[in-house]
Formats: structure tokens, sequence, C-alpha cells
């Protein structure tokens, strides 16, 4: 019974979900958001005190959601934008506004994806 039970145990495979695949990709949208806000010009530690809609957290929270698989909710905490339904918003603007200071903005991420 021994060896069906190493045999077993050297056929199972890792699972590549659950929690440990949500942590990997918030350590990587952590990286997209730190870069995302440097090329905006957004220092992370004035998150906090710009106004929730700004437009530059908007296209952000929009490109994290475009690029992730993270929550509205952790965009919305990490970018201080109040409720998630406000990232709900910003991806409605990402999609349809089409302002030449949003369309500069998110040129800029694309190009950092580069």
């Amino acid at each position: 019974m021994g060896r069906v039970k190493e045999a077993i145990q050297r056929r199972q495979r890792v699972s590549h979900g659950g929690a440990g695949r949500r942590a990997h990709e918030e350590v990587e949208t952590e990286r997209l958001l730190a870069k995302g806000m440097a090329v905006l010009g957004m220092p992370p530690e004035r998150s906090a005190k710009t106004p929730k809609d700004q437009r530059e957290k908007q296209v952000l929270a929009w490109w994290l959601c475009e690029q992730t698989t993270v929550t509205r909710r952790w965009v919305a905490e990490r970018l201080k934008t109040g409720h998630e339904s406000r990232v709900a918003q910003a991806l409605h603007l990402g999609r349809c506004e089409m302002s030449d200071d949003v369309a500069g903005m998110k040129a800029t991420l694309a190009r950092c994806l580069e």
C-alpha cells in the first residue's frame, strides 16, 4: 500500500489557481501600478490627497482593469478612489472618452508596456 500512495503523490499536479494565483496577480498589478503612476506623474504618497475622480486615477484604473484580473475593489483601494463604483465609471471613461488628455494618457500607458 505504501508504494501506491507514493505513486499517487508523485503524480499529483500543483494547482495554478486559487490563492497562489491571486497573490501573483496582485504582485504583478502592484508593479504595473507603480509603473503607471510614475509615467503619469502621480507620486504614490499623494494618491490619497488627490480628488477621487482625478482623470489620471480614472485612466490608470481603466488600464489596470484592462491589463489584469484584480477586482474593482482592489483597484479602488490602491488608487484611493472611494467606492469601487468609481472604478466602473473609470472603465466607461477609458472605453468611451476620446478627449486629447485621456487619449494621451492611454497612449503613454500603452508605451510603458513595450
